[in-house]
């Protein structure tokens, strides 16, 4: 959400600091809440844990559970967690094509979810979690509690 602020020079010198207090604000909010930011930040966590096993010694079957597309869709954002054959995580807007999982819930307790690590333990509606391989549910039923999902 943006908004737009009208000030005269003389305003706009008054108020230059809190302006970039306000800027800091808008991009810590969009890491803390927007669910690709989210994602992005879990990236270099999904490449630290992947990249030892996939030379280590089941190498094979982490590699053959490789590459992984997962979207989620949330009423306000949809996005796609991808991971190559070597273990690199990208987070892209929209959905990828031949995606693993696609995992639909409200955005704000996604993004809840996504920052704690822990889904609410009160919930009315839990995430619509779909598989369209066999991989991606195998890689699910194994990964998803380090979402928090």
């Amino acid at each position: 959400m943006e908004y737009a602020i009208s000030l005269g020079v003389s305003e706009m010198n008054t108020f230059a600091p809190l302006m970039g207090i306000i800027k800091s604000m808008k991009v810590e909010y969009r890491s803390m809440a927007c669910i690709e930011g989210l994602l992005h930040d879990i990236c270099s966590e999904i490449e630290a844990q992947l990249k030892p096993n996939i030379s280590g010694l089941f190498g094979g079957i982490v590699r053959s559970n490789l590459p992984q597309s997962w979207v989620f869709r949330t009423e306000s954002e949809t996005v796609t967690l991808h991971v190559d054959r070597s273990g690199n995580a990208s987070v892209l807007r929209g959905i990828l094509r031949n995606s693993d999982v696609t995992i639909e819930w409200g955005h704000e307790l996604l993004s809840i979810t996504l920052r704690t690590r822990n889904r609410p333990s009160v919930i009315s509606n839990p995430p619509k979690v779909s598989f369209q391989t066999q991989k991606g549910a195998t890689a699910f039923n194994f990964l998803r509690g380090r979402l928090g999902l």
